[in-house]
């Protein structure tokens, strides 16, 4: 059964998406599923998840701006508002 840990240090209502996706997938036995609240680390709009070892962040803010930081840390660095050619040209993006 595939491992997820899920980090964050704020209640974003974007977050709601993602863990309601994440619940659902628990409730039908696909993941086992922690939580961890991680104050300080990132900021408000990041949401890191640890999936079997791989670090995800994804950026929920409203810009296309990148944490160059963050994606440096990151297996995938997942973007809600991603420019087509940051996309095009950097390998851990993902829209």
């Amino acid at each position: 059964m595939d491992r997820v840990r899920v980090f964050f240090n704020s209640t974003l209502p974007h977050f709601s998406q993602l863990i309601t996706g994440l619940e659902y997938l628990r409730g039908h036995n696909k993941i086992e599923l922690r939580y961890k609240l991680e104050l300080h680390h990132y900021p408000v709009h990041i949401f890191r998840i640890d999936y079997n070892g791989l670090s995800l962040f994804f950026d929920m803010s409203d810009n296309s701006g990148i944490d160059w930081k963050i994606y440096e840390e990151s297996d995938f660095y997942f973007k809600r508002m991603l420019n087509k050619t940051d996309f095009e040209q950097y390998d851990k993006l993902v829209p």
